[in-house]
This record gives C-alpha cells, sequence and structure tokens, in this order.
C-alpha cells in the first residue's frame, strides 16, 4: 500500500495539477482574447453612432426649417388656395423630401450576437442600447407624414387645416425626437455636443400646437 501511495499518488497529483493549470490558462487566453475582441466592437460601436449622429446633425436644422415654413404658411391664406388647387405646393417646406439619409445597426447587431459583449462595461453597454432603441423610434414621423402627405384629398379645402396642422405636429415630434437621439449619442460617445438643456429649450420655445 504504502508503495502504491509512493509511486503513483504523486503521479495523480501532477494530473489533476496539470489539468486545473491548463483549464486556468486557457480561461485567462479567452478571457483575454474576449477582451481584445470587445475593444474592437466597442470601436466599430462608436464609430457606427458617431456617423449616424453625423447624418442627423445634417438632416435636424432641414427638419427644423420645414417645421418653421410649414408653421408660416398653414395661416396664409393665398398659399392654403395654392395648396388646394395643387397638393405640391406642401412641399415648399421640404424641398429635399423627408428623408434620405441613411442610419445603420450593423455593428449593434453584429455586437449583440458576439460573447464578447460580456466584457463590455453596463455603463456602456446601457448607453449604447439607449441609442439604438431610440434610433428605432426616431423617424416614426416621417412614416405618419408620409401616410399624411400620400393620403387622398389630403389637400381638400375641408382637409387643409388638419392637414398643415398635424404636419407642423409631426415635425415637432421628429425634431425632438431627433435632438433626444444626439443626446444618446453624445452620452455614449462622451461628448456634449448637444446637451440636455438644449434639447428642453428648444421644446419651451415651441408655441403649443392645436390638436
Amino acid at each position: 500500500m504504502k508503495k502504491f501511495f509512493r509511486e503513483y499518488v504523486p503521479q495523480i497529483l501532477l494530473i489533476v495539477f496539470s489539468v486545473v493549470l491548463g483549464l486556468y490558462l486557457n480561461e485567462k487566453i479567452q478571457s483575454r482574447q474576449d477582451k481584445r475582441m470587445a475593444k474592437q466592437l466597442v470601436d466599430q460601436l462608436r464609430l457606427e453612432i458617431k456617423n449616424n449622429r453625423a447624418t442627423i446633425i445634417e438632416w435636424l436644422p432641414y427638419h427644423e426649417r420645414a417645421k418653421a415654413v410649414i408653421d408660416s404658411l398653414k395661416t396664409e391664406q393665398k398659399f392654403i388656395d395654392s395648396f388646394v388647387q395643387d397638393s405640391r405646393a406642401i412641399y415648399q417646406a421640404a424641398p429635399r423630401g423627408l428623408f434620405n439619409g441613411e442610419l445603420s445597426k450593423s455593428a449593434w447587431e453584429t455586437a449583440s450576437l458576439n460573447p464578447a459583449m460580456s466584457e463590455i462595461s453596463y455603463h456602456n453597454l446601457r448607453a449604447y442600447s439607449k441609442v439604438y432603441s431610440q434610433m428605432d423610434i426616431t423617424f416614426q414621423p416621417i412614416e405618419k407624414l408620409s401616410e399624411l402627405f400620400l393620403s387622398k384629398d389630403f389637400n381638400a379645402q375641408d382637409q387643409v387645416e388638419h392637414t398643415l396642422f398635424s404636419s407642423s405636429r409631426l415635425f415637432r415630434e421628429l425634431i425632438g425626437r431627433e435632438y433626444r437621439f444626439l443626446i444618446y449619442c453624445n452620452e455614449a460617445l462622451g461628448d456634449t455636443l448637444i446637451s440636455q438643456e438644449v434639447f428642453i429649450d428648444s421644446l419651451l420655445r415651441e408655441p403649443r400646437l392645436r390638436q
């Protein structure tokens, strides 16, 4: 029995130690790889968010001008008469259309499927998630504007007031969502191109709209 312990126990212990060491080293290697991959995912997410933010920064002033034009025309009888005669008159407000930019979420979709995402801090993940959740709803008012402009008789005499005030309300909603999207982008990137105070001030400067 003593001979058995002398000959085999050290070998067994050596095998156990080798297995444990191998598992430990494998875990360390995998963790290091995951951290490198997580950094790549973060870099890709930040680049995508920057590009999306640049697109909104380009279109936000255009949408603000479109709303201002509609607000100035919705009580102007000469414009109302021309709008009733020709529905294309509404495009004075948005000559470039409603939006023809492109926002991407491919980096977010790729990151969501990668196990290395667990290495990204909760704070950053939450910030990125807010960006892409807001992106999903930002352009919903554009869909409603498109439906409005394509609706039958939207420039009929008895529909003009509803069309113009609804257009103004939807543009206001769109602008508010774009500001919110920019705020979330800035939070995710650690920038302060637009602050919460600027966003709130932009809403307070708006007159209350008729429903």
